[in-house]
């Protein structure tokens, strides 16, 4: 199973325990594990 996620204007494809690059989460910083959910 996957999800579309849009971030930054750009959609990635994503399915648990991926790791995805954006571009900017304005809360967060370098490094730190971001968390989804619907």
């Amino acid at each position: 199973m996957y999800a579309i996620v849009r971030s930054g204007g750009r959609q990635h494809k994503v399915a648990v325990g991926d790791i995805v690059e954006v571009d900017k989460i304005s809360t967060a910083k370098v490094g730190d594990t971001v968390e989804l959910s619907t």
